[in-house]
This record gives structure tokens, sequence and C-alpha cells, in this order.
């Protein structure tokens, strides 16, 4: 099947439009113009794509497949043309990096102003839409390398460990949780959890402690934006889970209180992935080697206890 990018993209435009009037119209090419192609491409593949129905044209399954496929190839495409548009490509080395969570990126911007020092040549990116699932867009080759603290079973993925973190559930200071040792699977019952993850089950507190409890809480919702989400924290509207480093500002103005994740804690070990194939670039080694320098930053001094607290403010 020899199919060119004209087609792929008569193909998108029809299924994205449902007819092939407005499917046209998108084209700015001629009604009959983009039937006549229709029905050449159809020919070509021996099936019908297409199939019409009271709302228009919907793709049969074979016309799914080569959706699927059409999307994919217009996709990179466009990303090789913005590249070689934008001078990452011919000029220069580009490296595409991505985290698991927003809150990753409060520490990176001594990483890039280093890195620009060490590699002026190289250009490297971040990948807003890569956010929450690196490793499959590593996988897929969008991606250079992804930092965060899940491992995969994948022969293409080589793994630098960072640093290791703690996490701690936080809220108001005045919330009945605040004044336990630490938090259970239990507790999380009769709470409002408030997550910047939009699948719950996608964050380690739901796959490692609440799932294999069988507890799921009163009420989630989802906050995208880390600084919102602590807001509504402050203000005792809910709860959350938090890398104890991206709240402790706050822990230690008093502001919130943040206590163990289950009696033994949760603790996390943080990764650099790279794929195997650029594994061994220079300037992965200089980006890997900055992540370590500037990760013990991180590693914060606990927030006083409640108890300690109470005595600094009685001897003042």
């Amino acid at each position: 099947m020899d199919l060119e990018t004209r087609q792929l993209r008569m193909l998108v435009a029809i299924a994205d439009e449902g007819t092939v009037t407005r499917a046209a119209a998108t084209l700015n090419v001629s009604q009959p113009a983009l039937s006549h192609g229709l029905r050449a491409l159809e020919k070509s593949v021996g099936v019908s794509l297409f199939a019409r129905r009271p709302r228009g044209l919907v793709p049969t399954e074979a016309g799914e497949r080569l959706l699927r496929t059409a999307r994919s190839v217009l996709r990179e495409i466009e990303r090789a043309r913005t590249d070689i548009a934008g001078g990452a490509i011919g000029r220069g080395e580009l490296l595409r990096l991505s985290t698991e969570c927003y809150t990753a990126y409060h520490w990176l911007p001594p990483v890039f102003q280093g890195f620009r020092a060490r590699c002026p040549g190289v250009e490297l990116r971040v990948i807003p839409s890569a956010i929450g699932h690196p490793l499959r867009a590593l996988r897929e080759e969008t991606l250079d390398i992804a930092i965060g603290v899940r491992r995969e079973a994948y022969a293409g993925f080589v793994y630098h460990e960072l640093f290791e973190d703690e996490l701690v559930v936080v809220m108001h200071p005045d919330h009945p949780l605040a004044a336990q040792p630490y938090a259970t699977a239990q507790h999380f019952a009769d709470e409002h959890l408030l997550l910047f993850t939009e699948d719950p089950f996608d964050t380690t507190l739901m796959r490692v402690v609440l799932a294999p409890a069988g507890v799921m809480p009163r009420e989630i919702s989802y906050v995208p934006a880390t600084d919102a989400l602590l807001e509504l924290v402050r203000t005792g509207l809910g709860i959350s889970v938090f890398a104890k480093w991206a709240v402790a500002r706050y822990l230690r103005a008093g502001e919130l209180v943040g206590i163990p994740l289950t009696k033994t804690g949760r603790r996390r070990q943080w990764y650099a992935t790279v794929r195997r194939a650029i594994a061994n670039r220079s300037a992965i080694g200089a980006l890997v080697s900055l992540l370590r320098e500037h990760a013990p930053a991180f590693q914060t001094a606990p927030a006083p206890s409640r108890r300690r607290r109470a005595r600094a403010i009685m001897a003042s």
C-alpha cells in the first residue's frame, strides 16, 4: 500500500469533520476532488474506509486502523518540520526532556543554566505534553530523557539514579489528621483528596497504599496546577500527598503540616531515564551529572513535629 501524505491528511480531515463537504473546506479543495480522492484511496486499499450514518461519515474498522497510522505519521512529520524550522536540527544537537509531575520543574532551572554553560551547542527542550507519562514518550522516541520514579522492564532504557525523597501527607495545621504520628490507608476513607494527576490510580498513593488496602477516599478532586492545589490545602478544603522537598517551605513556615505516609514512611528513588540508543552521548552525561549535582538541595531537614513546634512557641 503506497500512501501519500495528502491522502493521510484527507483521511484525518474527513474523520474529524464527519462529511466530505466540511473536510474539503478545511483542506481548501473542492468537494468533488475530495470525493474522487476518497474513492481512489478506498480502491487502492481494497476496502471501504467510511460508512455513512445519520450523523455523517464514520470510519469503518479498516478506516480506524488506517486513521491511527495517519495521525501518527502526520504528527511525526510535524515534529520534524518544527525541529528543522526552529534550527534544532542541522545546526546543533537537541535533547528533549520531561518529568512525571509538574513539581519536578521547581528544581530544574539551575540545571538548565548549568547545562547551557557546559553544552552551548546543545538545545535542551522541555516537552510539556509528556508530563505524567514520560516513559511512554521515551518508547515512542518523542523524548530523550525522562525524570521520574518509575522503572519498566524495557531493554531500550538506561536508568541513572538521582536521589531519594519522602512522600508526606499535607494538610491545614488545624486538620484532625495533623495530630497523628503518621497516616494509614484508613485515614483517607473519609477525606477529600486533592491530586494533580487526573487518574488517581496513576499515583503512588493509590497504587501502593490505598488500593491494596481496599480504601477509596470519600471525594477526589483533580487540580492540575500545583500552586492552586497547595492553596486549596492551605485553606483546609482537602488533603494531599507531596514530596517533602516540594512543600518544605510551607512546612517550615507552619502553613501546612506534613506527616509520614504509613508507619514506615514512603520513600522513592528518582531516576534520569534515557533511551539506550543515545545513552553514550556526552551531552547526556553532562545533564545527568548536573541533575545529581543539584539534587542534594532537595534533601531538606525534617519539618519540626507538632510537639517541638509547641515547645518553641512556649519558649518564645
